[in-house]
């Protein structure tokens, strides 16, 4: 910085981290020391998306399993479908969960699933469609 400015704006930082900052002069005869310090917390974003989703279907049942991608997620939504285009909410979960059974199914249907993650920030974008037709017994 320059003599005389009073201000400093610190780009590219990182998403929900917090960061400190001290000022001090310099000058020929001698640095004076530092000032106290002044911390920022930038803004989280939306959370990653989760990630491999997986679906495995059993007697009036399907499984879903995910990877969690982010450390920053409130909890997941998991979302389902019969014909693969409108999808509707069918859970909210919790934060680091990775695994989700949806119970009393009707036999011989397909369901397709999708997961998204949320924080205060928003939501991420969804995980791959998943889908599992479950057994006609």
């Amino acid at each position: 910085m320059g003599a005389g400015d009073t201000t400093f704006a610190d780009g590219n930082l990182a998403s929900g981290l917090t960061y400190w900052y001290r000022v001090r002069a310099v000058a020929p005869a001698g640095d004076s020391p530092p000032s106290n310090a002044a911390s920022a917390t930038t803004p989280s974003g939306p959370p990653a998306a989760p990630a491999s989703l997986g679906a495995k279907a059993s007697s009036g049942r399907i499984d879903l399993t995910w990877k969690d991608q982010s450390p920053s997620e409130t909890g997941f939504v998991v979302e389902r479908s019969t014909d693969g285009r409108a999808f509707a909410a069918v859970a909210t979960l919790a934060a680091n969960t990775t695994c989700w059974s949806n119970t009393g199914l009707k036999r011989s249907q397909t369901y397709y699933y999708r997961v998204s993650a949320f924080n205060a920030a928003g939501s991420s974008s969804y995980t791959n469609v998943a889908s599992a037709r479950t057994p006609l017994l």
